[in-house]
């Protein structure tokens, strides 16, 4: 194939067509359409892509994470490994160096700041808060305290991711099963293909979601207040899901803000504390990838006091 011949917008067709109409890989295509946006950019003319262009990629996402730098590396191996094939290019700059970043150390600091999860006494901190400001709401504030409530504990306790979450439809909570069915529907689409599973309820979350779900007659089951059968998506700043989780936090003491990600790195790194495998976790979090999980599970200082406190050599 004549690469002279060939501008990007077929080359963006060659690239992108194989991942436009999956459902199964929407954060994919995604990831694509940002790395090649970033190639076309830096590469005029495709025939020319070199090393140079890998360190140019590189130097534009200077300041992002090492993770997510070799994510996005690892979808532009991708993409030059097709040119290729294709013969669009004579040689994929990938084959002969090693460009990834190593994976950043974890400081000091972050250890004693936490922030990318909470650590189990803050869950049930958050959980406590949830549960009094439900029990001593007014009649007027009550129906939204305990959307809340519910909200949290579903979080907490499935690891729902947020569109997933607020997407769910009151069908899709069986309660008679305790499962939670995580499908597409007109209010989002899943993230990936792996992500279409049920979740099992525990016994903890269980009479909270039933009590909601009753109280509760509308299509989705985090609905809007004006409209039950829309869901609990945009609206006033002051009154949308990440706002609300946000100052839940504050009133329960939590110094560090609680988002819908933190909540379900919460969730796996207490399964990892807990002693689930990393296959259980997997299907849990609903991983297609066992490694995935890997950037979810932290190690925080609260879980290696109580590591140390259970440590005992005998002879």
């Amino acid at each position: 194939m004549d690469a002279h011949r060939l501008d990007w917008s077929k080359i963006e067709e060659l690239l992108l067509t194989k991942y436009l109409d999956s459902s199964s890989a929407i954060a994919t295509y995604r990831k694509h359409r940002q790395v090649f946006a970033m190639l076309r950019e830096l590469a005029p003319d495709p025939a020319r892509i070199n090393d140079r262009t890998i360190l140019d990629f590189k130097a534009r996402l200077a300041s992002r994470r090492a993770a997510t730098i070799n994510s996005l590396l690892r979808t532009l191996r991708t993409q030059l490994r097709t040119l290729k094939r294709e013969e669009i290019i004579t040689r994929n700059p990938f084959d002969n160096h090693r460009w990834m970043e190593r994976k950043d150390p974890k400081t000091k600091a972050e250890y004693l700041g936490n922030t990318s999860h909470l650590t189990v006494r803050e869950m049930l901190a958050l959980l406590r808060q949830a549960d009094t400001e439900w029990e001593f709401a007014d009649c007027k504030s009550r129906w939204r305290a305990q959307r809340l409530r519910a909200l949290v504990y579903a979080l907490l306790y499935t690891g729902l991711r947020k569109q997933e979450a607020l997407g769910l439809k009151r069908e899709d909570v069986d309660i008679d099963r305790n499962l939670i069915w995580i499908q597409d529907n007109e209010f989002r689409r899943l993230k990936t293909e792996s992500s279409a599973q049920p979740i099992p309820i525990c016994e903890q979350a269980q009479d909270v979601l039933r009590d909601w779900r009753s109280a509760n007659a509308g299509v989705c089951f985090f609905p809007r207040i004006r409209d039950p059968n829309q869901p609990w998506m945009g609206g006033d700043c002051r009154y949308r899901p990440l706002c609300q989780l946000a100052k839940l936090g504050n009133r329960a003491g939590i110094q560090k803000k609680v988002t819908f990600l933190k909540c379900r790195h919460s969730f796996a790194t207490l399964l990892h504390y807990l002693g689930f495998t990393a296959e259980q976790i997997a299907r849990l979090m609903r991983h297609s990838n066992t490694q995935t999980q890997t950037s979810y599970i932290q190690t925080d200082l609260e879980q290696l006091n109580e590591m140390r406190s259970r440590f005992r050599i005998v002879g």
